[in-house]
């Protein structure tokens, strides 16, 4: 994703933070309301927004690599999961 975009999410995240009514609508019809935010989302492509909270938490599994990656070890590292999963203190 470029910077542009991710710069592009960054405003969104905190426009839902800010507007609970477009949150709702972010959460409930996620791709139109990317799209209506400037996001470009491929023809077939499906976005879901799902919010953490103080008592729940999302954990997202990436798909699994490629047997090309796979083989080249550039699979997902075990650790990083941990590392995120301390970052945001689901782990103590």
């Amino acid at each position: 994703m470029s910077d542009k975009q991710n710069d592009l999410l960054g405003s969104i995240i905190s426009k839902a933070w800010s507007d609970e009514q477009f949150k709702r609508r972010l959460l409930s019809d996620t791709n139109a309301t990317l799209k209506a935010e400037g996001v470009q989302i491929p023809e077939g492509f499906e976005v879901r927004a799902v919010e953490n909270t103080d008592r729940v938490y999302h954990l997202v599994l990436p798909a699994p690599p490629s047997p090309q990656a796979a083989n080249q070890g550039q699979g997902t590292s075990p650790c990083w999961c941990s590392l995120l999963l301390d970052w945001v203190g689901v782990v103590h």
